[in-house]
């Protein structure tokens, strides 16, 4: 599976501006670094969290995070994500997927009659 970095939310980073921070701070192997390092703007906590997620997706290996350290490598499916990320699909609006089940429907039901019709069910 390819690398997917979901959307920005409130009060996170992007995954892929994190991961690429790892990349730059972690060259080759194991590296401790601070929270600071990382990412200044988030809390500790938050980002414990995020890391803890691409640890989980296999995209960096954390040996340890303690009060604001941590010592993280980047994985080999973590350098791949950073050399050709996945592009952002775009999302499909609300207002195109109820057009298109209005349209069935009404296709749908014109069927039905139609084969009512057809067959002897009209009076």
């Amino acid at each position: 599976m390819t690398a997917a970095f979901p959307a920005q939310t409130k009060g996170k980073m992007k995954q892929a501006e994190l991961l690429s921070r790892i990349g730059a701070l972690c060259g080759g192997g194991f590296t401790v670094v601070e929270a600071a390092e990382l990412s200044p703007e988030l809390p500790c906590g938050a980002l414990k969290e995020q890391l803890i997620s691409l640890a989980a997706e296999d995209l960096i290996s954390l040996s340890y995070a303690e009060d604001g350290v941590f010592c993280l490598a980047l994985t080999e499916k973590g350098r791949e994500a950073l050399e050709c990320p996945a592009p952002e699909l775009p999302k499909r609006r609300g207002f195109a997927r109820a057009a298109l089940l209005a349209l069935a429907a009404f296709l749908g039901g014109f069927a039905g009659a139609a084969a009512a019709i057809a067959f002897g069910g009209g009076a």
